[in-house]
Protein backbone atom coordinates (compact mmCIF):
# COMPACT_ATOMS: atom_id res chain seq x y z
CA UNK A 1 0.00 0.00 0.00
CA UNK A 2 1.47 3.35 -1.00
CA UNK A 3 1.15 6.66 0.83
CA UNK A 4 -1.81 7.91 -1.24
CA UNK A 5 -3.75 4.69 -0.77
CA UNK A 6 -3.15 4.82 2.96
CA UNK A 7 -4.36 8.44 3.05
CA UNK A 8 -7.43 7.51 0.99
CA UNK A 9 -8.11 4.61 3.35
CA UNK A 10 -8.01 6.96 6.37
CA UNK A 11 -10.24 9.52 4.65
CA UNK A 12 -12.70 6.83 3.57
CA UNK A 13 -12.82 5.40 7.13
CA UNK A 14 -13.60 8.86 8.49
CA UNK A 15 -16.30 9.44 5.86
CA UNK A 16 -18.08 6.13 6.46
CA UNK A 17 -17.62 6.30 10.23
CA UNK A 18 -15.65 3.06 10.35
CA UNK A 19 -12.90 4.16 12.73
CA UNK A 20 -14.13 1.88 15.50
CA UNK A 21 -13.91 -1.26 13.34
CA UNK A 22 -10.85 -3.53 13.18
CA UNK A 23 -8.42 -2.60 10.42
CA UNK A 24 -8.94 -5.91 8.58
CA UNK A 25 -12.71 -5.36 8.45
CA UNK A 26 -12.23 -1.76 7.28
CA UNK A 27 -9.85 -2.85 4.55
CA UNK A 28 -12.35 -5.46 3.32
CA UNK A 29 -15.04 -2.78 3.18
CA UNK A 30 -12.68 -0.37 1.38
CA UNK A 31 -11.89 -3.03 -1.22
CA UNK A 32 -15.59 -3.84 -1.66
CA UNK A 33 -16.34 -0.15 -2.27
CA UNK A 34 -13.39 0.05 -4.66
CA UNK A 35 -14.73 -2.81 -6.76
CA UNK A 36 -18.21 -1.26 -6.71
CA UNK A 37 -16.94 2.05 -8.07
CA UNK A 38 -14.69 0.30 -10.58
CA UNK A 39 -17.54 -1.84 -11.95
CA UNK A 40 -19.81 1.17 -12.47
CA UNK A 41 -17.48 2.96 -14.87
CA UNK A 42 -16.36 0.81 -17.76
CA UNK A 43 -16.80 3.14 -20.73
CA UNK A 44 -13.43 4.59 -21.86
CA UNK A 45 -15.19 7.60 -23.40
CA UNK A 46 -16.80 8.45 -20.05
CA UNK A 47 -13.96 10.44 -18.46
CA UNK A 48 -14.35 10.98 -14.75
CA UNK A 49 -13.13 14.05 -12.89
CA UNK A 50 -11.28 11.94 -10.36
CA UNK A 51 -9.71 9.41 -12.71
CA UNK A 52 -9.31 10.33 -16.38
CA UNK A 53 -7.86 6.91 -17.34
CA UNK A 54 -10.26 4.71 -15.43
CA UNK A 55 -10.64 1.66 -17.66
CA UNK A 56 -7.97 -0.95 -17.08
CA UNK A 57 -6.77 0.60 -13.84
CA UNK A 58 -6.48 -1.28 -10.55
CA UNK A 59 -9.70 -0.86 -8.47
CA UNK A 60 -7.71 0.22 -5.41
CA UNK A 61 -5.98 2.94 -7.46
CA UNK A 62 -9.38 4.07 -8.76
CA UNK A 63 -10.72 4.21 -5.19
CA UNK A 64 -7.64 6.17 -4.09
CA UNK A 65 -8.13 8.75 -6.84
CA UNK A 66 -11.87 8.91 -6.23
CA UNK A 67 -11.59 9.37 -2.47
CA UNK A 68 -8.77 11.90 -2.53
CA UNK A 69 -10.17 13.92 -5.42
CA UNK A 70 -13.46 14.49 -3.64
CA UNK A 71 -11.79 14.98 -0.25
CA UNK A 72 -9.57 17.64 -1.81
CA UNK A 73 -12.59 19.49 -3.22
CA UNK A 74 -14.36 19.31 0.16
CA UNK A 75 -11.31 20.54 2.09
CA UNK A 76 -10.56 23.39 -0.30
CA UNK A 77 -14.19 24.52 -0.34
CA UNK A 78 -14.44 24.33 3.45
CA UNK A 79 -17.21 21.71 3.46
CA UNK A 80 -15.16 19.17 5.43
CA UNK A 81 -11.90 18.91 7.22
CA UNK A 82 -9.81 15.92 8.09
CA UNK A 83 -7.64 17.48 10.77
CA UNK A 84 -3.97 16.75 10.35
CA UNK A 85 -4.59 15.17 6.93
CA UNK A 86 -5.89 18.40 5.35
CA UNK A 87 -2.52 19.54 4.00
CA UNK A 88 -1.72 16.12 2.52
CA UNK A 89 -5.14 16.07 0.88
CA UNK A 90 -4.71 19.58 -0.55
CA UNK A 91 -1.37 18.57 -2.07
CA UNK A 92 -2.74 15.42 -3.74
CA UNK A 93 -2.42 15.40 -7.52
CA UNK A 94 -3.90 12.91 -9.95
Amino acid sequence: MNRNTMLAFFVWAIDVDALSLPVEKCWEMFQRDAWGIYRNYTDPSDEQLYCPNLVGKNPIDVMTDYTLCYAKMWVISGIRNYGKYDELIKNYKL
